[in-house]
């Protein structure tokens, strides 16, 4: 093999099913060796043999735990450490803020904020002592484009988006990397698995521009052979090749640490960059004129200067 592809040790939070199955069997038939993390290791091997069939072995893993951090440090302690950790597991809930609970809302930032730190206080210390490692983030588009009736899962996958970024520059002197995916509409379950306020949609928002789009997604949900053009598999595929930089990954800068996946999250980031740099571009006397009269320098600002040489 050549030497970026090197069998690895993957672990895959949520493997049993949608993206992180198809992780898990990418990173397989590439020839890496696999721990996949499931809630329940039993029905996910019975529903999916090919995981074991490829070499891969299940891992009973429930992120909202907070014994997580130990059960990885176990494993890895099993597996003999791990190389690449891609934290995937995650739901979407459905509602606005208006109609959600708080208990809804914090149950959403505990499996899709807290549950990736859980895992990834266990992968750490192993991965800084050998100053080798990948942390893989399974994001959203939506992380970017704020979706209505979606922020508990927009805000945790947006905040999850930051961790990555500044762990990326906390891990660099130790040889460890951070890729983050903000992922487009692929078909899986995830709809079908989705959570709904337990107070519904208020008629408030049903009559307003929040029910007319949400109604239009609804319907475009019902085809997803023609509205959701994510292909899982070549996702997985398409991650391996960026974590090994080879296949289309090859030629790409080795500390890259954003990617776009699918056209649908191209389309979206387009328009929501493109909005925000309007935004800050138009207001910057504004910006200025809040600092002291004569002060023209950027001050502590020179750290994003330092931050970019890698």
């Amino acid at each position: 093999m050549a030497e970026a592809s090197k069998p690895k040790t993957w672990l895959v939070t949520g493997a049993s099913q949608g993206l992180g199955l198809a992780i898990t069997l990418s990173a397989l038939r590439t020839g890496h060796k696999v721990i996949a993390g499931a809630r329940k290791p039993e029905v996910a091997a019975k529903a999916h043999p090919e995981v074991e069939a490829e070499g891969g072995r299940w891992l009973q893993l429930d992120v909202d735990s907070k014994n997580t951090t130990e059960v990885i440090r176990k494993a890895l302690e099993d597996a003999g450490g791990v190389d690449v950790v891609v934290n995937n597991a995650g739901w979407y809930l459905n509602g606005t803020i208006e109609d959600l609970t708080e208990d809804e809302m914090q149950a959403s930032m505990n499996t899709n904020f807290w549950g990736p730190i859980r895992v990834i206080k266990g992968v750490l210390p192993s991965m800084r002592a050998r100053k080798s490692g990948t942390i893989v983030a399974i994001s959203s588009i939506h992380a970017i484009y704020p979706i209505v009736s979606g922020a508990l899962y927009s805000c945790p996958k947006a905040a999850h988006d930051m961790l990555q970024a500044v762990l990326g520059h906390e891990l660099a002197s130790f040889n460890i990397r951070t890729i983050t995916i903000n992922a487009g509409l692929y078909k899986t379950d995830v709809l079908a698995n989705s959570k709904q306020a337990s107070n519904g949609l208020s008629d408030a928002y049903l009559s307003s521009s929040v029910g007319q789009l949400l109604g239009t997604f609804g319907r475009y949900a019902q085809d997803p052979e023609t509205n959701f053009p994510g292909d899982p598999k070549k996702l997985g595929d398409r991650l391996v090749e960026v974590v090994d930089g080879t296949g289309l990954a090859q030629g790409l800068k080795k500390n890259q640490s954003r990617f776009l996946f699918g056209r649908v999250a191209i389309k979206l980031s387009d328009i929501a960059v493109k909005d925000m740099l309007d935004d800050f571009e138009a207001s910057k006397d504004i910006a200025t004129s809040t600092d002291f009269d004569g002060h023209n320098g950027v001050g502590a600002a020179i750290v994003g200067d330092i931050q970019r040489i890698r």
